[in-house]
């Protein structure tokens, strides 16, 4: 996985695979996908604020990285990774040093999409994090 950040545009790219990209839609973010219907990239933008970039290191982002990869290419899972929060949301859990990030994601049509990620604060996923995850969710 590779995750390139430009500043210019405060825009990151995050490359999961080395696969042709077949076609990009545009879900909550521009997913672009290969021609058997697996995520190749993801391009979010206004990085900074909506992924919390400024905060992780680049060990962070790759184990962040990993740990969705390994989700895609190995769905289903469940526990340690992978906990199901309720109906079509889950979470992908991953440990980074001194903390706990989390990937909150559904599947839709076959693909795993990313709704929201947050540093781990509190035991219990905070309202606003879910209500985030929820709304996007919603839009698809």
């Amino acid at each position: 996985m590779k995750v390139k950040y430009f500043t210019d545009t405060d825009t990151a790219h995050a490359e999961f695979t080395n696969n042709n990209v077949h076609e990009t839609r545009e879900i909550s973010e521009n997913i672009d996908i290969d021609d058997g219907g697996n995520i190749v990239s993801m391009t979010i933008e206004h990085a900074k604020e909506s992924a919390g970039l400024r905060e992780l290191s680049s060990e962070d982002r790759k184990i962040i990285g990993t740990d969705i990869k390994e989700v895609q290419f190995g769905w289903p899972l469940g526990m340690p990774l992978v906990r199901k929060l309720e109906k079509d949301l889950w979470e992908v859990r991953s440990h980074l040093e001194g903390r706990i990030a989390r990937v909150l994601f559904t599947v839709s049509e076959g693909h795993i999409v990313l709704l929201h990620a947050f540093i781990k604060k509190a035991q219990k996923i905070p309202k606003s994090d879910l209500v985030t995850a929820r709304s996007r969710k919603a839009k698809l």
